[in-house]
C-alpha cells in the first residue's frame, strides 16, 4: 500500500508540475502574442477539465488496487496482478499526460518566441502534422524511466559493483532435475543473491545460473542487461536463446522491458504466466518480494533463454516414463467429518479452502503430514503441491477451491 501511495503522490506531483508551467506559458503566450485575446473562461475550463481528469485517473487506478489488494487477502490468484496493473495504468496514464503537457509546452514557448523575436522568419506551426510516432515512442521511453525510478535508488550501481567483484554473494542450493522440481522447490520462498536491496528478479533468474557454477551477468547491473548486453556470455553452453515470444515453452527464462526476469510457466490468453520475484508476492523486509506466479503481458518479452536439460529431460519423460493408471477410490476412502468439522485420516480427503488457510497447515490440519517433514526438498508441502498441479491449481490456492490429496506412503 505505501509503495502505491508513493506512485500515486509522484505521479500526481509530476504531472500537475508540467500542467502549471504548460498553463504559465499558455498565459504568457496570451499575452504576448498579437492578436490573441485572453479569455478566463477558456482558462478555469482548461484548469477543471485537468483536475477531473487527474481525480478520474487516480481513483480508477485506485480502484483496481483496492480491488487486488482485496483479491490477493482472500486468496484469489489474480489479486497481485491486479495491484501491479493499477500501478502501470496509473503510470502509463502521468506519463503520457506529462507527455502531452511537454509537447504542448514547447509550442507555445516556440509561438512566444516567434512572436517577439523571429519576425523576419517564414514560420509555419501546424499541429496537424505532428510526429505523433515519434511522440508515442517517446512516451514509451518516459515510461520506461519512470519505471525504473522505483527501483531502489542506485541499485544498478551497487549490482554492478557486485559483478565486477566477481559475483562473491550468498549460496543456494535448490534442485532443478526439471522445471517443475525446480519451481515448486521455490514458489512463495524468497533468494538474494548479490545482497543488494533483498529480493529482487534478477536474483532469482540467477539462482538457476548458480545451480550450474555460472553467473548470470547483466553489464548494467539491470535485469533487461541480461539479454540486451550480455546474452551470448550468459547463453555458454547450457543454454539456447529464444527469439520469438511465441516460441516459449515452461521453463524458458524470459527477459522484459523495461526491466524484469522471470520464469516462463503458460499462458493465459495473451499474457505471459511468469514465475518470479519482486512481482507482487510476500513482501522482503530488506526489499523486493519472494516468488510468485503473475500475468505479463506478451509485448514486454524481449528475449530468453531456455535450459538445454530442461528441454532434454522433458522429451525423455514423454519417451521413456509410462503413465501410471489413476487409482481407484473406494468409498470407504472417502473423507468423513467429524463434529468438530475435522477430517478422518483416510489414504485420499477433500477438503475446501478456506479464507487465511496455508497449505502447510492445512496438511497438517488433514493429518497427512510424514516422516519427510513438511518443508525442503522432498518435502509434503512439495509433495502435495504436485497432486495440486495435477488439479490445475498452480500459485495460491483460490478460496473456496475443493482439493483432493492423496496420503503419501
Amino acid at each position: 500500500m505505501i509503495d502505491y501511495l508513493i506512485v500515486v503522490a509522484l505521479g500526481v506531483g509530476v504531472f500537475y508540475a508540467a500542467y502549471f508551467f504548460n498553463l504559465l506559458s499558455g498565459i504568457a503566450k496570451n499575452l504576448y502574442v498579437q492578436d490573441l485575446e485572453f479569455d478566463w473562461h477558456k482558462l478555469f475550463k482548461g484548469i477543471a477539465k485537468w483536475l477531473i481528469a487527474g481525480i478520474a485517473t487516480v481513483g480508477g487506478a485506485s480502484v483496481i488496487y483496492a480491488a487486488g489488494w482485496y483479491g490477493k487477502n482472500v486468496g484469489v490468484e489474480w489479486g497481485a496482478a491486479a495491484q501491479a496493473l493499477s500501478k502501470d495504468a496509473l503510470i502509463a496514464a502521468v506519463t503520457t499526460g506529462v507527455g502531452y503537457q511537454i509537447i504542448s509546452l514547447v509550442s507555445n514557448i516556440a509561438h512566444i518566441f516567434k512572436a517577439g523575436h523571429t519576425e523576419d522568419l517564414d514560420i509555419e506551426f501546424n499541429d496537424e502534422l505532428a510526429d505523433y510516432e515519434a511522440i508515442a515512442d517517446k512516451t514509451k521511453e518516459i515510461i520506461a524511466n519512470v519505471v525504473d525510478f522505483f527501483t531502489p535508488e542506485d541499485y544498478a550501481e551497487k549490482h554492478g559493483e557486485w559483478e565486477e567483484k566477481g559475483g562473491i554473494g550468498q549460496h543456494y542450493t535448490v534442485p532443478i532435475g526439471n522445471f517443475e522440481i525446480f519451481k515448486n522447490a521455490t514458489l512463495g520462498r524468497g533468494y538474494d543473491i548479490d545482497n543488494y536491496y533483498g529480493q529482487q528478479c534478477w536474483d532469482y533468474a540467477a539462482l538457476l545460473w548458480q545451480q550450474l557454477g555460472l553467473s548470470l551477468l547483466t553489464g548494467n547491473g539491470l535485469a533487461i542487461g541480461c539479454w540486451d548486453l550480455k546474452r551470448e556470455v550468459n547463453k555458454s553452453s547450457q543454454f539456447d536463446l529464444v527469439y520469438n515470444v511465441n516460441d516459449l515453452k515452461a521453463g524458458d527464462v524470459v527477459v522484459m522491458r523495461p526491466n524484469h526476469i522471470g520464469f516462463f510457466v503458460g499462458w493465459s490468453g495473451n499474457y505471459m504466466q511468469i514465475l518470479g520475484q519482486n512481482q507482487g508476492g510476500t513482501p522482503c523486509a530488506a526489499g523486493g518480494s519472494a516468488v510468485n506466479i503473475v500475468n505479463i503481458a506478451k509485448s514486454s518479452f524481449a528475449g530468453a533463454f531456455r535450459y538445454k536439460a530442461w528441454n532434454k529431460a522433458t522429451t525423455t519423460q514423454v519417451i521413456t516414463q509410462p503413465v501410471s493408471p489413476t487409482p481407484k477410490v473406494s468409498a470407504d476412502d472417502k473423507p468423513k467429518q467429524s463434529s468438530s468439522g475435522s477430517t478422518a485420516k483416510k489414504n485420499t480427503v477433500t477438503y475446501k479452502y478456506k479464507k487465511g488457510d496455508t497449505f502447510g497447515q492445512v496438511i497438517l490440519n488433514l493429518g497427512l503430514q510424514s516422516s519427510h517433514g513438511l518443508w525442503g526438498t522432498g518435502g509434503d508441502v512439495e509433495y502435495y503441491t504436485n497432486q495440486l498441479h495435477e488439479q490445475g491449481i498452480y500459485g495460491n490456492i483460490p478460496v473456496g477451491a475443493t482439493i483432493t490429496l492423496t496420503r503419501r506412503n
